[in-house]
């Protein structure tokens, strides 16, 4: 079972890059259009299908593992950020760097349900409407919705239109798998520096 999982980790980490990649070459290249003509561009789509679905499963059964098996857990921390937990000091590091991951990742949360929610547009105003010199409007609302009720309505002509993130769910998601990976990373090899530096201080 350990070989099992160890393969599954490793398969997982590598294919990940190999969908951002793809996601890439689906937004410039317009992959999927030049499927339809080109005998070459259909077989990496069709490859890229077959990839992403193998890295599904390998993430529902991770994510199995990873709710159930605690030594599960253990092992993929050590394999995501490159540091072993050899003593107790660096037990004490990593639950330290697994506080600030959690914290920086809720601003980050936060922050992004702001910018989603957030709409801001500046429009031309009516004609009938141009009063005074006045030949703009400045709208502001908020959109919180728990479900997605389908593409929204399209306003008229406007100089600055936000409605919110650009990014689809998925992005996101693979964004803040990154950034709490780097994060923890970053903070862990933080503290290791700092309580290396004072046990010289010490000595």
């Amino acid at each position: 079972m350990k070989r099992f999982d160890r393969w599954t980790l490793k398969g997982f980490l590598y294919t990940l890059p190999l969908v951002i990649v793809y996601g890439i070459a689906l937004l410039i290249f317009e992959l999927e259009a030049a499927a339809k003509t080109n005998a070459t561009a259909e077989f990496f789509y069709d490859l890229s299908g077959v990839v992403i679905g193998m890295m599904m499963l390998m993430a529902l059964y991770l994510a199995a593992r990873l709710l159930f098996s605690a030594a599960f857990r253990e092992m993929v921390l050590m394999k995501l950020t490159f540091v072993p937990e050899r003593d107790e000091r660096e037990v004490q590091l990593s639950a330290s760097a697994a506080k600030r991951t959690l914290l920086s990742t809720l601003a980050l949360l936060l922050l992004l349900l702001c910018l989603s929610c957030f709409q801001i547009e500046v429009a031309p105003l009516p004609p009938e409407q141009m009063t005074n010199g006045q030949t703009k409007q400045l709208s502001l609302g908020i959109n919180f919705q728990l479900l997605n009720n389908g593409p929204q309505k399209e306003s008229g002509l406007s100089f600055i239109s936000y409605t919110g993130l650009p990014l689809s769910a998925s992005a996101l998601i693979v964004g803040l798998l990154i950034w709490q990976v780097a994060v923890y990373n970053y903070m862990m090899r933080r503290l290791l520096k700092l309580g290396m530096g004072n046990s010289h201080d010490g000595c």
